[in-house]
């Protein structure tokens, strides 16, 4: 590495980097998750999720959706940061 800034010296050595505003989108606020087929399983599991969500985001919109016998619940956070949150702790 032939420059002494560690923004250089990290980018010569990972290959790539990236700004966080163009991986995230501000704009990028709402998701769904997919339960499956309804039946009695499903609704638990998604009133567990909808209630952890309800819970740690406080201003957070959740709409339970029944399209096609297949059970969603749709979230739309108010801000992209949340929605991040939520996505990385599912992991």
């Amino acid at each position: 590495m032939s420059n002494d800034n560690p923004l250089t010296q990290v980018a010569d050595c990972c290959g790539n980097f990236v700004e966080i505003g163009t991986v995230i989108s501000e704009t990028d606020t709402e998701m769904t998750l997919n339960f499956g087929d309804i039946n009695e399983a499903s609704l638990a599991q998604l009133e567990l999720q909808r209630q952890a969500i309800v819970a740690r985001f406080n201003n957070a919109q959740v709409k339970q959706v029944e399209a096609n016998g297949q059970l969603q619940l749709q979230v739309i956070f108010e801000v992209a940061a949340e929605k991040l949150i939520y996505q990385m702790s599912l992991r």
